[in-house]
C-alpha cells in the first residue's frame, strides 16, 4: 500500500506538473502571440507615423519653396516698380526742363498749330503764365494764323508747363504739358524697361 500511495502521489505530481507545464506553455504561446500582435501594430503605427511625417515634411518643403518663389517675385515687382518710378521722375524732370526752352517749345507749338489751321480749324493755344517772353517770337512765327483769326494765344495760370491746344470751338483739347508728354513717353518705354529688368 505504501508503494501504491507513492505511485499515486508520483502520478498526481506528474499530472500536475504536466498540466502546469501545459498551462505555462499555453500562457507562453498566448504571450508570444500577443507580443507579436503588439509588435506588428507598433510597426504599422510607426510606419504610418513615418509616412505622415514624410508627407508633412514634403508639404512644408513645398510651402517653403512657394514662399521663396513668391518673395522673389515680390522683390522683382518692387524693383521694377521702383525703377519705373525713378525713370518716370527723371523723364518728367528732363521733359519739363526741355519744354521750358523757347527753342524746343516754339517749333512744337508752331508745327501743331499749322497742322490744325491747314485743316481749317480755329486754334486756341494755352501757355503757362510765365511764358510771356515766348509770346512775341511765337506770334511772329505764326503771324499769318494770328492775323487770319485762326489762332488765339492765352496765358493761363492753371497751365504749369508746355502747352495745350483747343480746337473745334473748344470741344477737343490736346494736352502737351510736360506731365502728359512724359506720361506718353513713359508708356512707350515701359515694355523696353521691363525687358531690360528681366534680362538682368
Amino acid at each position: 500500500m505504501g508503494t501504491d500511495l507513492q505511485h499515486l502521489l508520483d502520478k498526481i505530481q506528474t499530472e500536475g506538473l504536466d498540466k502546469a507545464k501545459a498551462g505555462a506553455d499555453a500562457l507562453l504561446a498566448q504571450a508570444r502571440g500577443e507580443a507579436l500582435q503588439l509588435a506588428t501594430a507598433a510597426q504599422q503605427q510607426a510606419g504610418e507615423m513615418a509616412a505622415r511625417a514624410r508627407e508633412e515634411a514634403d508639404a512644408h518643403q513645398q510651402r517653403a519653396t512657394e514662399a521663396i518663389r513668391q518673395a522673389g517675385r515680390n522683390v522683382l515687382l518692387n524693383v521694377e516698380k521702383s525703377t519705373r518710378e525713378l525713370v518716370e521722375k527723371l523723364l518728367l524732370r528732363e521733359v519739363k526742363s526741355a519744354m521750358a526752352l523757347a527753342e524746343v517749345l516754339t517749333p512744337l507749338i508752331q508745327d501743331t498749330v499749322r497742322a490744325y489751321v491747314a485743316q481749317g480749324e480755329n486754334v486756341s493755344v494755352r501757355l503757362p503764365q510765365n511764358a510771356g517772353a515766348l509770346l512775341p517770337a511765337l506770334l511772329e512765327k505764326l503771324r499769318l494764323e494770328a492775323e487770319s483769326g485762326k489762332l488765339e494765344v492765352v496765358l493761363d495760370a492753371a497751365q504749369n508747363s508746355g502747352f495745350s491746344l483747343r480746337v473745334q470751338d473748344g470741344r477737343v483739347e490736346h494736352d502737351f504739358t510736360a506731365e502728359a508728354v512724359a506720361a506718353a513717353m513713359s508708356k512707350t518705354l515701359r515694355p523696353q524697361l521691363a525687358e531690360l529688368l528681366k534680362a538682368t
